[in-house]
């Protein structure tokens, strides 16, 4: 038979072959085309999904920087009171940093929040704001006072609380100020009627015990003439007198006399007018003149003597002369002083006393800081010391009105600052503090 290429069996097998090599190759460039596809969306979405994630990243940082720059302290517990949120106030209060304090229960976290979990349970299930008004915390052998926040917490993980604590221990300190004004207004009222009540039959009192002792003088001639007038013999009546004690008798009025004279003299300190001008005086002179009467004059217990005191002077180069009326301070030195010498004494170890005299320049204030060794003072009356007429001194020691005019002389007369820090056993701190410029005009209490 002849050959014919068109019809032969093996060219047409070769079409076929190359047919099926198209089809898949066309079938693979699809594949590839959609491969690429897909990996163009997996490549945006992670790219947006990076974006997402940077965003929440810098949004989580923000409410954090945002968080840890509140002044108060923040913690946020899950439903099982466990910590999920801690800022920088909390790592400060507390000690424990972050790291230790997330995931943990708070109570191991922050132990002194132990006692308040019932209130915050209370919170998480009640779904309800529980406030304490005034917890008072030592860290570092200091107490400061809080408060206490706690606010239910609800989303989409559950329930949970979050507790806010603000340290309000100036507040407090400075309402205590306040109630401190208010007394001392009030007392400063009732002062002056009562002073000038009792004045008139005290001295009344004053000048007749004077006054009998004069008239029982042998030594003036009209009492030797009354009684040569009458028959009776001065020396006998003296002897009498001496025998049955008058002359003390007449010393307990005179001197029980004079410190009632004293006392309402204290009392019209609170209603004088201030209106005595300042002058420039020099802290380091006013402060020595103060020691000096104190090392003469303070005869304070039997057997006890000022001068045993150790006395550190420890005056700032810097503070000269300062505005002040300078009887006056150098009467509130006196007190500060005799008060330190008493704590030293009361106190039961017998270690030297020792009273520190230090002067600070500290603008706008020149600061006096009388500081001694002594006894200390508990919290509780160191809340009252300023107030007129409180003393824990036994009857005949004390007015309880040193402190109240000392602080009253610095305040209203001096536009000044008054303050004690003490620890019992430890000793106590007051501190003065003078303006550098004299105050305008002068306030009435």
């Amino acid at each position: 038979l002849p050959f014919h290429p068109r019809s032969h069996p093996l060219r047409h097998v070769h079409r076929l072959r190359r047919d099926d090599a198209q089809e898949a190759f066309d079938h693979a460039q699809g594949l590839a085309e959609e491969t690429r596809h897909s990996n163009r969306k997996l490549e945006l979405e992670v790219q947006v999904r990076s974006k997402i994630e940077k965003k929440l990243t810098g949004f989580q940082n923000y409410l954090n920087s945002i968080i840890d720059s509140m002044p108060s302290v923040l913690i946020a517990l899950d439903e099982q009171l466990y910590v999920t949120q801690w800022n920088q106030q909390a790592s400060a209060l507390s000690g424990t940093s972050i790291d230790d304090a997330l995931n943990q229960p708070v109570f191991i976290a922050f132990e002194p929040l132990r006692p308040f979990l019932t209130q915050i349970r209370r919170t998480s299930e009640h779904h309800q704001v529980e406030k304490i008004e005034r917890v008072t915390w030592a860290f570092n052998d200091e107490p400061r006072h809080y408060a206490l926040t706690l606010y239910p917490l609800m989303g989409g993980g559950g329930r949970g609380v979050v507790i806010r604590i603000d340290d309000i221990t100036e507040r407090i300190n400075m309402e205590e100020i306040m109630v401190q004004s208010e007394k001392m207004l009030s007392v400063g009222s009732l002062a002056a009627g009562m002073a000038h009540e009792i004045n008139n039959p005290l001295g009344a009192i004053l000048h007749n015990a004077q006054n009998i002792r004069r008239r029982l003088s042998p030594d003036l001639e009209r009492n030797r003439e009354a009684a040569d007038e009458t028959g009776v013999l001065l020396e006998a009546v003296n002897q009498y007198l001496q025998r049955r004690e008058i002359p003390q008798l007449l010393d307990g009025i005179q001197q029980a006399g004079s410190r009632a004279a004293k006392i309402v003299s204290h009392m019209l300190s609170f209603t004088r007018l201030s209106n005595r001008q300042l002058a420039e005086c020099q802290l380091g002179v006013l402060i020595d003149q103060a020691l000096e009467i104190a090392g003469n004059d303070f005869a304070l217990i039997e057997g006890f003597d000022f001068r045993a005191i150790e006395i550190v002077r420890d005056f700032d180069p810097q503070i000269d002369r300062v505005p002040c009326i300078g009887n006056e301070l150098e009467q509130v030195l006196l007190n500060l002083l005799k008060n330190a010498a008493q704590a030293i004494h009361q106190k039961p170890e017998r270690v030297r006393g020792q009273i520190t005299l230090r002067t600070r320049l500290n603008p706008p204030w020149a600061e006096i800081q009388v500081e001694d060794n002594g006894s200390g003072i508990p919290e509780h009356i160191r809340k009252r010391i300023f107030e007129p007429f409180f003393t824990t001194k036994e009857v005949g020691q004390g007015t309880g009105l040193g402190l109240s005019v000392s602080y009253f002389i610095i305040t209203n007369n001096h536009k000044g600052q008054m303050e004690v820090q003490s620890r019992p056993d430890q000793g106590t701190c007051f501190t003065l503090r003078l303006p550098l410029v004299s105050p305008s005009e002068p306030t009435i209490s």
